[in-house]
C-alpha cells in the first residue's frame, strides 16, 4: 500500500508544505534501503540551508508521514551488532577501528535518517523574498540567467551580438535588483496599502510581521560598559561568576572519576555488577517522553521533535545505539 503527499505553494508565512512524497507501508515488497533513498532532486543542499523545519505548523498528517518515511529510512540502516561481541574493544581504549568506524557510521546513519524524513515531510519556514522582487526583477533575473547560458554554451565570446546581450541583460538585472533593495520600505508601504484597500488582512499583518522581526543593531552599552570589547568581557565575567558559583574542588573531581573508572574496571567489566547496564527500548521510549518540544541541536540540525514524533523503530535502534556504546566501555 503506498499513498502520495501532494506538493502546495509556499502560504503567506513563507512556510510551505513538501510535495510529491510516496509513502510506503511497512507491507510493501519494494520499501527501498537506506543506501538508496535520498531526498527527492528538488531538495538540495541551498534548500537546507535556506529552509527550516516548522514542527509547530506540522499537522497530524504531517507527522503521520515523518514516522512513515522514518521508518523506510531505518529500514536499510546496517546494525553494528559484531562490535557487541568483539574482544578488541577493550575498557576505555577503542582498539577496534573497524567497529570504532561502524558505530560511528551507524549513528550518522540514524541521524540522516531522521533529518532527511523531516525535510521531505514536515512544513519548513524559508526566509522571505524582497519586497517588490517578483514584480520589478524576476523577469530580469530570468532574462539575465537565460542568456548566460547561452553565451556558456556557446563558448563564452567577449565580442559579438551574443556577448553584448549578455552584458546587457545582467546590467538590467543588477539595476532593477539594486533599485528593489534600495526601496524596500516604499514597496512594504505599497503593499501594506494595497491589502489595507483590498481588505486583505493576511497580507496586512504578514508585512507588519516581517518589519517587527527585522534584526535590530546590537547594544553597545549595558550598565557601565562601553563598546563591543566591553561588553563582551562584562557579559564573560557575570558567567564565569554563574558557573562557578557552586564550589568546585578540581581534586575532588579528579578522585571522583578515578573510582568511577575503577569501579567499571574492576566491576562491570568483570562481570560482578548487580546492576542491570543494558538499556531498553522502553527505557529509550519513557527518556523522549520527558523531552520538550522545540529543542533544537545546531551541530546535527535535528530538533527534540525529531525524537518526539520518531516510528517505533527509531527507539529500537536508539536503544542498539546505547547498548553499543555501553559494551565499547565495559568490556
Amino acid at each position: 500500500m503506498s499513498r502520495t503527499l501532494n506538493r502546495s505553494e509556499p502560504d503567506e508565512s513563507g512556510c510551505q508544505e513538501r510535495h510529491s512524497i510516496r509513502m510506503l507501508g511497512s507491507g510493501s515488497s519494494d520499501i527501498t534501503s537506506l543506501s538508496e533513498w535520498s531526498p527527492e532532486p528538488w531538495v538540495t543542499t541551498a534548500t537546507r540551508l535556506q529552509n527550516r523545519v516548522s514542527w509547530h505548523r506540522a499537522s497530524s498528517r504531517d507527522i503521520l508521514a515523518y514516522k512513515e518515511m522514518l521508518s523506510v529510512c531505518l529500514e536499510g540502516i546496517n546494525v553494528p551488532y559484531e562490535a557487541l561481541h568483539c574482544v578488541n574493544c577493550s575498557n576505555f581504549n577503542n582498539d577496534c577501528l573497524i567497529h570504532t568506524h561502524s558505530v560511528d557510521k551507524y549513528y550518522d546513519d540514524i541521524v540522516r535518517a531522521m533529518r532527511s524524513s523531516a525535510e521531505v515531510t514536515i512544513p519548513v519556514c524559508k526566509k522571505r523574498g524582497k519586497a517588490g522582487w517578483s514584480t520589478h526583477v524576476k523577469q530580469f533575473q530570468e532574462d539575465a540567467i537565460f542568456w548566460n547560458r547561452i553565451w556558456v554554451e556557446n563558448g563564452r565570446p567577449t565580442t559579438g551580438s551574443l556577448s553584448n546581450i549578455r552584458r546587457s541583460t545582467k546590467a538590467q538585472y543588477r539595476r532593477a535588483s539594486r533599485w528593489v533593495v534600495r526601496n524596500q520600505d516604499k514597496l512594504s508601504a505599497d503593499r501594506m496599502a494595497q491589502a489595507l484597500a483590498s481588505n486583505n488582512s493576511r497580507d496586512l499583518w504578514g508585512e507588519v510581521k516581517k518589519k517587527a522581526n527585522k534584526v535590530r543593531d546590537k547594544p553597545i552599552i549595558v550598565d557601565d560598559a562601553d563598546g563591543e570589547l566591553e561588553v563582551c568581557e562584562m557579559f564573560k565575567v557575570k558567567y564565569e561568576s554563574l558557573y562557578s558559583s557552586v564550589s568546585f574542588n578540581e581534586n575532588d573531581m579528579n578522585e571522583f572519576i578515578d573510582q568511577v573508572t575503577d569501579r567499571i574496571s574492576t566491576t562491570c567489566a568483570a562481570g560482578s555488577c548487580y546492576h542491570n547496564h543494558i538499556f531498553s527500548v522502553d527505557n529509550v521510549k519513557s527518556a523522549v517522553k520527558m523531552l520538550k518540544s522545540g529543542k533544537s541541536d545546531s551541530e546535527c540540525n535535528l530538533s527534540s521533535n525529531n525524537y518526539i514524533n520518531g516510528c517505533d523503530s527509531l527507539f529500537v535502534h536508539l536503544s542498539i545505539l546505547f547498548n553499543v556504546c555501553s559494551f565499547f566501555f565495559t568490556k
